[in-house]
């Protein structure tokens, strides 16, 4: 897949039922953050696009939500705009999965989101 397919794809992967209000602040170049929950409740994921050239750091205040588990699965895909997959290099810009370690404390934690990136954020 080229970096767009791979978008879809981790969309698809992710999507839950409900939408969750959440808002940003701070500086531009800012981040643009969607939240979506599943019906019971028990399952929150967070789409987060770094659209700037240098990396930012986050921090989340999770308000009416505790997860269950310690770790959330993250999957990012980030990469010059430039990036293409080809027959020669096919894993050029592909999504890299990986555990986070979240640290959430009274509903707070921080996370650094790499440069022109697309990352899903899944807590359970």
């Amino acid at each position: 897949l080229q970096p767009p397919g791979y978008v879809t794809q981790m969309l698809a992967r992710s999507r839950l039922p409900l939408l969750v209000k959440c808002g940003v602040s701070g500086p531009e170049p800012g981040l643009d953050v969607n939240a979506k929950r599943s019906e019971d409740g028990r399952k929150l994921v967070l789409q987060v696009v770094n659209p700037g050239d240098e990396s930012v750091s986050a921090q989340f205040h999770l308000a009416g939500f505790v997860p269950r588990r310690p770790v959330a699965e993250v999957t990012e895909l980030s990469g010059a705009l430039e990036a293409r997959n080809t027959a020669d290099e096919p894993d050029v810009c592909v999504p890299r999965h990986s555990q986070w370690r979240h640290g959430i404390t009274e509903g707070n934690t921080s996370r650094v989101f790499a440069p022109r990136s697309f990352t899903v954020v899944r807590f359970e």
